[in-house]
């Protein structure tokens, strides 16, 4: 975690001027190298309900819902869960052999057993009058219109008519006729037709086909081939797809070829590594959000821009296996099949790129990101001074002569160019602007700790350096002469300068002000009186200062003393460290936190974390670089993240997207969008789920709902569903909404309303009913006392009900369900008497988890929780009926075990431990390996009480702690051997006894 110390960094940028070279290639010329840049996915998996992962076939319906093909089915994502439609829905478990979606949202489905047809509602099998329509894999399909589809079966291609509804029979199902496309003399002069293997309807009517080793087209009966004479190799055409230039492109095994509107001629425009070698479902041809080519090559695929090819393979991040299809969603984010490892989303697609470890870096800590002069990214880190290289999108060494390899504090560029280092060795070095050798400059007073190097509107350089105070530099003479501040002792970590160019120093107490040649403190009291501690400081363009204070949130302050002052702690940040705060080019404030890096654009609060594709979430202290084509760059611990432009992540396409998935009352489905009326009954609870097709919202995304007749208050939920128990008759009106925090993000209100009708014996005419037969009965006394009696029941009933519930309270552990920790001494107690009395061994057991708070600050206390409930239902499963397991406090629990021998103790109690350590816990998408120390004590003697079995114990669990846990310590063997037969000694003696009393009675 970043601590903010001598070792935090900044980079003051006046003046920059990023170089870009823009060459405009031919369109069809040759591809340029794969981008080295770290891009960030999210994986769906097994715990998302994808529980296949042979991914194969990935579509968007219109809906915006996303259908993945598997080896075990088809499933559909809704933005909550992945949803398996099995055979309820229509659609057997099966592997799907290939998908496609029709021009008017209809999916179709191809397995072994045939082709299916359907949407969210469910599926049915498309069949003919001689039985199920089988087609090829991977589903060669085109569209002539919505009751007439192209299909190839055995490489021919058999047209599919619906029959008109209630031609063969009422209600019957739907028969399509199966015909031959193609007539035999059609065959006979292209013999090719009959090796069909994809099929294409361009939008002027014309059908294209893959046909052998060329293709082929039909327009108005007319079939022509093309081939070598039209730029067309030889291969197995299996994807087609037309962009938004209306160019039409074709891929095979080997080529993709194109073909511009008005051109008689193909170009063959391969990406890079377009020969595909290991096993694929077809070839992959789509387009991404801003309308550029996708395609599948052998390492993973490519896109093209118009002008040139970028690969994207493992080494971006990919998954390596095999790319499948690729799908863009409603906000445009990309989604990938990846064969054998699920679906994938890149995260900040096209927008955010990052650059690790696996990119060249050292060390992948940044701590100083700059521009110089000459164009160069130049980065500062915990190894030394790096560079990206911009053009290969890798980290390079920076080509600097004499420069100390070490790590670097601070880093700045001045007005003139010259660049300028703080080092770990508290030495300050520079390198003149387009030159490479550093020369040190040495300070007056020897080596000082230089935090922070920033140079003001005139271009003198000011160096913060801690505690070893203020300097100011010439960078022209390069000379140091430190500043003599009204408080020296204060500690100083930051410097900005304001649009009037005051200059204001970050410090401990207060504030230091420098304006018209004089320097003033200005002090400054947290809210609860105590001195500030301001660890970094900027001015914003609107004249106002903000300054981070350690834990105490942000000050915000106007005026020439500051004397309007207010103290800010959004919720985004309420639990954050904030490491730094700098501005960017449109004058919005960003700050560097342990949990992302936070905007403020004057009105809402954002946070960009490693959902939105940060490098890492713990960013560094003043690295941050607002280069001057907007965009920004962030450092982290684990590497330096590029976002291209933050108002896409400020600004998403419209609101959160908010849907009833489905309703339930007991068994009767709800109508989502009309009022639905449905009779009582006693058993049937009410069950909502929500979806929502904003797949990039944040994981803390909060469902907030309300069920009016029910309750005005409104309840908060991070799950996707709500059940209430049955619901008395009336009307309801349930109301939801979804709120994002970190994106400042809300829906609008859904709701949807239902009438549950009152059971017969609470309707108007049961009531009058019921009204006139007690008139007429009311004379009658056994009725009236059969009514008392009845009462007099359901209260004492009712009064067992309530005794059972607070008795159950008092001795069960409310967050466990174990025996709380009165109850377990008392059963405790209860056995040592027992035994002490029968002679009957006992053991104890304490248990306790290693390093349990480990989990408490990693995962936080709901982890914590989360941990103990499972530990407990693992304990609880491995004991026998007659152990009494408790829990004891905190994180350790009590077994007492009735009747357990010394000798045979082992093979329960390790069977204890090792339930334990045999598998992780699992807490969301970690997975948390756990142990526990275990202390046994036996019943010794009569004499023993609960609290010296309870010392034993706990003196054997201490000893397991110190024996290196996950261990259980065990006390030495009884001294005497016939401990055991206590029972049966005093027995003895008692009938030794009565018979002497017999021989004295006689004499």
């Amino acid at each position: 975690m970043s601590q903010l110390s001598p070792r935090s960094v900044t980079r003051a940028l006046s003046r920059w001027l990023r170089t870009a070279s823009c060459s405009v290639l031919v369109l069809f010329a040759s591809y340029g190298e794969a981008a080295a840049q770290q891009f960030s996915f999210r994986q769906y998996a097994q715990s998302d309900g994808l529980t296949n992962l042979a991914a194969g076939y990935l579509l968007t319906d219109p809906g915006g819902d996303i259908w993945v093909g598997t080896d075990g089915g088809v499933f559909r994502f809704d933005g909550t869960a992945f949803v398996p439609y099995d055979k309820s829905l229509g659609l057997p478990s099966e592997t799907v052999r290939g998908m496609s979606l029709d021009p008017w949202g209809r999916l179709w489905v191809t397995l072994d057993r045939g082709l299916y047809v359907g949407n969210v509602a469910g599926f049915e099998a498309v069949r003919s009058a001689e039985g199920p329509v089988l087609t090829d894999h991977s589903l060669p399909i085109a569209f002539l219109s919505k009751d007439r589809v192209l299909v190839a079966r055995k490489s021919h291609v058999l047209e599919l008519s619906r029959e008109p509804p209630g031609a063969s029979s009422p209600g019957a199902a739907v028969i399509w006729r199966a015909t031959p496309f193609f007539s035999a003399g059609q065959v006979k002069t292209t013999p090719d037709l009959d090796e069909v293997v994809s099929l294409f309807t361009e939008r002027d009517d014309v059908l294209w086909l893959g046909c052998g080793k060329q293709l082929c087209t039909v327009s108005d009966g007319h079939v022509r081939s093309w081939g070598a004479g039209d730029e067309v190799p030889e291969g197995a055409y299996g994807a087609f797809l037309l962009d938004r230039s209306e160019r039409l492109w074709v891929r095979s095994e080997a080529h993709l070829l194109m073909r511009a509107p008005g051109t008689a001629k193909f170009v063959v425009n391969d990406p890079p590594h377009a020969k595909l070698e290991s096993r694929v479902v077809e070839p992959m041809l789509t387009l991404d959000s801003s309308g550029r080519l996708l395609t599948r090559t052998a390492p993973g695929f490519a896109r093209w821009d118009g002008a040139r090819w970028q690969e994207f393979t493992s080494d971006n991040g990919l998954s390596d296996s095999v790319i499948a299809k690729a799908q863009v969603d409603g906000e445009g984010s990309l989604w990938l099949s990846a064969l054998g490892l699920g679906v994938w989303r890149w995260r900040g697609y096209d927008n955010v790129e990052s650059w690790t470890r696996a990119q060249g870096f050292i060390s992948q800590k940044v701590w100083n990101i700059v521009r110089d002069h000459d164009g160069k990214l130049l980065v500062g880190t915990e190894r030394g001074c790096q560079m990206l290289d911009e053009a290969a999108a890798r980290i390079a060494a920076c080509p600097f002569e004499g420069l100390p390899n070490i790590e670097v504090i601070s880093l700045a560029v001045d007005p003139k160019g010259g660049r300028w280092w703080g080092l770990e060795n508290s030495q300050l070095w520079t390198i003149p602007a387009h030159e490479t050798r550093a020369r040190l400059v040495p300070f007056p007073e020897g080596k000082v700790t230089v935090s922070v190097i920033s140079f003001d509107h005139t271009g003198v350089g000011w160096i913060v350096c801690y505690t070893d105070g203020l300097y100011r530099l010439d960078p022209t003479t390069s000379q140091l002469r430190k500043v003599e501040l009204p408080r020296a002792d204060a500690r100083i970590y930051d410097i900005t300068e304001d649009r009037a160019g005051t200059l204001w120093v970050a410090a401990s107490g207060g504030i230091f002000r420098f304006a018209q040649n004089r320097w003033d403190f200005l002090p400054i009291h947290n809210e609860d009186g105590s001195p500030g501690v301001f660890s970094s400081i900027v001015a914003t363009p609107d004249g106002a200062l903000w300054a981070s204070n350690f834990g105490k949130g942000l000050l915000h302050a106007q005026g020439a003393n500051l004397e309007r002052r207010d103290w800010v702690k959004p919720e985004i940040i309420a639990d954050a460290s904030v490491y730094s705060l700098r501005t960017d080019l449109h004058g919005r404030l960003w700050a560097n936190t342990d949990q992302g890096a936070v905007i403020f654009d004057g009105s809402n609060w954002l946070r960009i974390d490693v959902e939105d594709g940060l490098a890492w979430n713990d960013t560094e202290a003043f690295a941050f670089l607002p280069d001057a084509d907007g965009s920004v760059w962030i450092g982290t611990a684990a590497g330096m993240t590029h976002i291209r432009d933050p108002d896409r992540l400020l600004h998403p396409q419209g609101p959160l997207d908010l849907r009833i998935a489905s309703a339930r009352l007991g068994d009767r489905v709800l109508d989502v969008e009309h009022e639905t009326a449905v009779p009582w009954r006693a058993d049937a609870a009410f069950d909502v789920r929500f979806s929502s097709h904003n797949y990039s919202r944040s994981p803390r995304t909060e469902f907030r709902y309300r069920l009016l007749g029910l309750s005005s208050r409104w309840f908060g939920s991070r799950s996707p569903e709500v059940h209430l128990p049955a619901l008395d008759g009336g009307r309801y009106e349930l109301e939801i909404m979804a709120v994002d925090a970190p994106h400042a993000r809300e829906s609008r209100l859904m709701t949807m309303a239902f009438e549950v009708l009152p059971p017969w014996w609470r309707t108007l005419t049961f009531r009058i009913c019921v009204m006139a037969l007690g008139m007429l009965l009311l004379s009658l006394a056994w009725r009236y006392q059969s009514g008392k009696l009845r009462a007099r029941r359901l209260a004492l009933e009712q009064e067992f009900r309530e005794r059972q519930a607070l008795l159950e309270r008092a001795t069960r552990d409310a967050l466990t369900g174990l025996w709380n920790r009165a109850t377990i001494l008392d059963f405790l107690s209860r056995e040592l008497l027992s035994a002490q009395r029968t002679g009957a061994p006992l053991a104890l057991a304490i248990i306790d988890v290693d390093h349990f708070k480990l989990v408490n600050d990693t995962y936080g206390h709901p982890g914590g929780d989360e941990v103990l409930r499972e530990l407990a239902h693992r304990l609880g499963t491995a004991l026998q009926h007659n152990y009494w397991l408790g829990r004891y406090g905190g994180e350790e629990l009590m077994v007492v075990f009735p009747g357990l021998s010394y000798a045979g103790a082992t093979t329960p109690i390790e069977r204890l431990r090792e339930c334990v350590s045999e598998r992780p816990f699992a807490l969301h998408e970690f997975s948390v390996p756990l142990t526990v120390s275990i202390g046994m004590a036996w019943c010794e003697s009569t004499t023993d009480t609960v609290h010296d079995m309870i010392r034993r114990a706990d003196t054997a669990l201490y000893a397991a702690k110190d024996s290196g846990r996950n261990c259980v310590v065990y006390p030495p063997a009884p001294r005497d051997p016939n401990v055991e037969a206590t029972g049966s000694r005093r027995y003895m003696v008692e009938l030794r006894d009565r018979l002497k009393r017999e021989v004295q009675k006689q004499g």
